[in-house]
């Protein structure tokens, strides 16, 4: 058995293979796709230089040799609750979804036609970063806005955040089904997740990854009528917000760069619109913890993965302070030293730094659908 797990972005595709007891066997990226006097056209061409690579490397014969190809979708609606094979009514599906992830899903389709073509007998799989959060109460999912426009919440980081639940509920020891859990996806993106007896029951981006946290270059939460402001007193245009509040906000609006480690270098420095943009970033995330506690009652634990999560131990200092009153007592010293659990001994509830692996996931799932 050997898996393929492809990540494709409109510019660029990643991936990483694993064979039958998922070990990661080969990854590889391949990037400016479609960009002007680059070697790869298309997804087509790029992808069967993926494919030259791993013959080249005596890893495969050809991708005739692949089990199955498992492939990130960002958006999957209503429709998606779990990760599916792929035909051509599933295909439909996603296109149809396009205006929901009009930035991800037109890339995403690209790889599975792709490969379609350059492998066809080979077993197709879509897994979708909103199906992880399909089990949100409708409290959790509504939007005060009138029912019959059929917005509202639909959440994203899912696979990683089911990752996170797994790998938790080991350390726990506990049953998934019985984990109460915070995960805290912290990247460029960033999203967090109350997890209520191992079901996704609330998570902070909404209809799009816009809401929520502060991010590198997303604002997060912002009041509404700030965008009519722009527009009708800034005569800024729809899509002039938009790029303002998806590419130009979040920690780069705010300091000039969306790189955390930048922003701690920075604050050393004595740099205050960054040490301002740490700030704000981190007391976003406190916010949503002390409401996530409040919704799910006694927690088991918080976990702190991405980019930033599972690296910046300045980070999750500055998030845990003072939250003793609620049971959470960091460990500076393990948390200085990227231990797996940074909470102290008499901390009620547990703190987990952990690297997320949502290609190891995708894996899992496929080796199960491929035994099913």
């Amino acid at each position: 058995m050997i898996i393929l797990v492809l990540n494709s972005g409109s510019s660029s595709i990643k991936y990483k293979l694993f064979n039958q007891d998922l070990k990661l066997i080969a990854k590889g990226n391949i990037e400016r796709i479609g960009e002007k006097n680059s070697p790869y056209p298309n997804h087509t061409v790029a992808l069967k230089r993926v494919e030259d690579r791993l013959v080249e490397d005596n890893i495969i014969k050809d991708f005739s040799q692949l089990t199955t190809i498992a492939h990130r979708v960002v958006h999957g609606g209503l429709i998606f609750t779990e990760s599916t094979i792929i035909t051509e009514q599933v295909i439909k599906q996603i296109r149809d979804m396009i205006p929901l992830a009009p930035l991800h899903n037109p890339a995403n389709l690209e790889g599975i036609i792709a490969m379609q073509s350059i492998a066809p007998q080979t077993k197709q799989i879509a897994f979708f970063d909103t199906a992880f959060h399909q089990t949100m109460p409708k409290l959790s999912y509504s939007y005060a806005i009138p029912t019959e426009l059929n917005i509202r919440r639909y959440g994203f980081h899912g696979i990683s955040h089911q990752y996170l639940l797994k790998e938790s509920a080991k350390l726990l020891d506990k049953p998934i089904s019985d984990c109460n859990i915070i995960t805290l996806h912290l990247g460029n993106g960033a999203s967090a997740t109350a997890i209520k007896n191992g079901k996704s029951f609330k998570t902070s981006m909404g209809f799009t990854p816009l809401e929520g946290l502060v991010m590198g270059t997303r604002s997060g939460d912002i009041d509404a009528g700030i965008i009519f402001y722009l527009a009708q007193q800034k005569n800024m245009s729809i899509k002039e917000i938009n790029s303002l509040l998806n590419r130009q906000s979040g920690l780069q609006g705010l300091c000039g760069t969306n790189d955390m480690r930048d922003i701690i270098k920075q604050i050393k420095a004595g740099e205050t619109k960054s040490k301002f943009a740490f700030e704000l970033f981190c007391n976003r995330i406190k916010e949503y913890i002390g409401a996530y506690i409040a919704l799910i009652g006694k927690i088991d634990a918080i976990v702190f993965s991405g980019g930033v999560g599972a690296n910046s131990f300045e980070v999750r200092a500055e998030i845990c302070q003072d939250m003793e009153h609620l049971g959470l007592t960091i460990d500076l010293y393990k948390n200085r030293g990227n231990s797996i659990e940074i909470s102290q001994d008499n901390s009620t509830i547990k703190l987990f730094a952990l690297e997320t692996n949502e290609e190891l996931e995708m894996a899992r799932e496929a080796k199960k659908i491929n035994k099913s």
